[in-house]
């Protein structure tokens, strides 16, 4: 058995705690009695790519809301084993800067576009389309990477 003297005791690097990034806030219902309990779930995902996610309570309805998916439960914990981020996301700000940028790109863009020429379509709809479009090309641009990463 070695004895360790002190300097190899507290000089030792000791590895620092991985960074837990936030990437989404998703809201879901389950049952509860004739109406529904809602819950938040906050999506998590470390450095070296493992997810996990904190869930909290919501409210309580004694009616089944409209827009009410009990289908989020299943899908955070999907996502937490490599699936996709679940449907009904709260808030993804602080999701990826790249993203936010790009949004706030279209965004002015579709403004000007919406000042200059007046269609059917209501400018509203055009944004969300884009927001869309730009969060599917980052989320392909970061599966990519993590692809990559895997084979290497």
């Amino acid at each position: 058995m070695q004895i360790l003297n002190l300097k190899q005791l507290f000089l030792t690097n000791r590895q620092q705690p991985m960074q837990k990034k936030f990437v989404a806030t998703a809201i879901g219902h389950v049952p509860w009695g004739d109406g529904a309990a809602e819950y938040f779930y906050n999506l998590y995902e470390y450095e070296d790519g493992t997810r996990e996610c904190e869930k909290f309570d919501g409210g309580q309805y004694y009616t089944i809301p409209e827009n009410a998916d009990f289908s989020t439960k299943a899908q955070v914990k999907a996502w937490i084993y490599g699936g996709n981020v679940p449907r009904n996301i709260l808030n993804v700000e602080p999701l990826i800067e790249e993203v936010n940028k790009n949004i706030k790109k279209h965004s002015v863009k579709m403004v000007m576009d919406d000042r200059d020429d007046r269609d059917d379509e209501p400018m509203l709809k055009k944004m969300e389309k884009e927001i869309e479009k730009a969060l599917h090309q980052e989320f392909k641009k970061s599966a990519k990477k993590k692809s990559i990463s895997k084979e290497i």
